[in-house]
C-alpha cells in the first residue's frame, strides 16, 4: 500500500474500509482466482515500466465508454479497499499504486476488472467467477 494512503484518500474526500474489501472479494467470487485468470488471459494489456504518465492515462481512459463509473479500488495484500470515481483513479493512479510494491485490483460495476500489478503490468478483462 502506498505510504500515507489513508491520508491521501481523506484528502480526496474518500475513505477505505475493511467492509469495502469484503464487498470486493465477494464481487471477485470470494477468491482471487479471477485475478490470477486475468493475469494469464487479459483482454487488454500494457507494460507501464517505461510508459509516460499521459500514455498510461490514455490507455486507462480507453477502458471506459460513456459516463465514467465509480469503481472499487482494492489493495489486495493490505486487505483494504476504497470506492472512488474513475476520473480520480485516472488522475491519481500513480499516487494510489506503487510499482514493485503493490497489486491493486479495480472492479468496475459492469464486471470489468483491472489489475495494476507490482511487475508494472496493467491487465484488463472481465470478472469470471464460478457459478
Amino acid at each position: 500500500m502506498p505510504p500515507n494512503l489513508v491520508e491521501l484518500l481523506k484528502s480526496l474526500g474518500l475513505r477505505s474500509s475493511s467492509d469495502l474489501f469484503a464487498q470486493s472479494v465477494g464481487r471477485l467470487g470470494h477468491s482471487f482466482e479471477a485475478v490470477r485468470q486475468l493475469q494469464a488471459h487479459p483482454t487488454r494489456f500494457i507494460d507501464v515500466s517505461f510508459a509516460r504518465g499521459d500514455e498510461v492515462r490514455s490507455w486507462l481512459s480507453a477502458l471506459v465508454a460513456g459516463e465514467p463509473p465509480s469503481v472499487l479500488v482494492v489493495w489486495l495484500a493490505d486487505r483494504t479497499a476504497a470506492e472512488m470515481p474513475f476520473p480520480v483513479l485516472l488522475e491519481r493512479y500513480d499516487d494510489l499504486w506503487y510499482p514493485s510494491m503493490d497489486d491493486v485490483a479495480v472492479i468496475f460495476p459492469d464486471g470489468g476488472l483491472l489489475l495494476m500489478d507490482h511487475e508494472e503490468r496493467f491487465c484488463f478483462g472481465r470478472v469470471v467467477t464460478a457459478a
